[in-house]
């Protein structure tokens, strides 16, 4: 089974992406994905949450930001 993990850097896209992520979380349920999410705080976070996760158990993580979101969580 497959364990979503969306690590959203609100503060990327000049804040367009926190303001955007309510309702992409929204329609995430709506469509009926499960998943846990959580907000970076600070550089490097991303890489920190996405340590976390993967202990965690979850297998799937998915970057919601811009290029250095991505390159941390890769």
């Amino acid at each position: 089974m497959q364990k979503f993990f969306f690590i959203v850097n609100p503060v990327s896209s000049y804040g367009k992406t926190g303001k955007r992520w309510q309702r992409i979380k929204e329609q995430l349920h709506t469509e009926g994905l499960c998943f846990a999410h959580e907000l970076t705080k600070e550089p490097g976070h991303a890489a920190d949450l996405s340590r976390d996760a993967l202990r965690n158990g979850f297998n799937v993580l998915v970057s919601v930001g811009g290029d250095g979101t991505l390159n941390e969580v890769v």
